[in-house]
């Protein structure tokens, strides 16, 4: 998946097809209802769409999005899916970010990868909130870093990843360390969007500002990726895929490296420790 940067404007008509995009404002939000009122580039009165849980809780009330709308049999209302932010501005300066890191991947050599004492990375996705993340945001406070999907079905893997870093997370509120980040980044954006995200993060109990749960441009997190040493291979309908996962202090200095699923929620809470001392 790549967000796109040059979208059609189409006409409303009664119908549409999975192959359509849309992009406008949003004028209302029922989060209940989960619908959102959208005035249309192509249009001056706005058309109402069906929408999941996680764009119903984001909302993007005033913002500009774009979305895939899907005719639903069952309902009057067309649905709206693949829901993505489209501020032009935002997106320029993130495309930036990103064309840097994609030029240092290209020049890792093979087998290398980040390591404790090398800096995190500049990259820029967004969250769970539809929100632009710099990396440089997070560098000025202890960050925890790792890579996960949501379809993910290994209970092992992903799902064993994201409670960790969800108690992991939940310990550092209690704690006091209100300025830790706890990142997962998904490497399945052409499913994770925001708003997928934004469910997932409420089932996991990661509701909290402390995390964000990142996606965007696939290009831009296959060079992260490279850059950290995850790998991932499309295979019977899942990615079969390794972890990592990083400790990184308040310059963006990676200061614990783990490999593997059964990495340690503890051994990274006790180096956290010192850092708050």
């Amino acid at each position: 998946m790549r967000i796109p940067l040059l979208l059609p404007i189409l006409a409303l008509t009664c119908s549409f097809s999975q192959a359509d995009t849309i992009r406008g404002q949003v004028v209302a939000v029922d989060k209940e209802s989960r619908e959102l009122s959208i005035r249309l580039d192509s249009q001056e009165s706005p058309q109402t769409f069906a929408v999941g849980a996680g764009d119903a809780a984001i909302g993007y009330l005033g913002q500009e999005i774009v979305g895939e709308p899907v005719d639903q049999p069952s309902s009057t209302l067309p649905r709206l899916n693949q829901i993505w932010p489209d501020n032009l501005i935002e997106r320029n300066a993130m495309d930036g970010v990103n064309r840097s890191l994609i030029r240092e991947a290209a020049l890792l050599g093979r087998g290398e990868s980040l390591s404790r004492g090398d800096y995190l990375p500049d990259f820029a996705l967004y969250n769970q909130r539809g929100e632009p993340v710099f990396a440089s945001q997070l560098k000025n406070s202890p960050t925890v870093l790792t890579f996960i999907f949501t379809r993910c079905a290994v209970p092992q893997m992903c799902p064993a990843t994201s409670a960790r870093l969800s108690q992991l997370g939940q310990r550092a509120e209690a704690a006091g360390w209100d300025q830790a980040h706890f990142v997962a980044v998904s490497f399945d954006p052409d499913y994770d969007t925001p708003g997928i995200l934004n469910q997932y993060a409420s089932a996991m109990g990661m509701d909290g500002e402390a995390f964000e749960l990142l996606t965007g441009d696939l290009e831009a997190i296959e060079a992260l990726l490279r850059l950290v040493g995850v790998r991932t291979i499309e295979e019977d309908g899942t990615i079969v895929h390794n972890l990592v996962t990083l400790l990184a202090d308040d310059h963006g200095r990676i200061v614990l490296r783990q490999d593997g699923s059964r990495w340690s929620a503890d051994a990274i809470y006790q180096r956290m420790e010192k850092m708050f001392e």
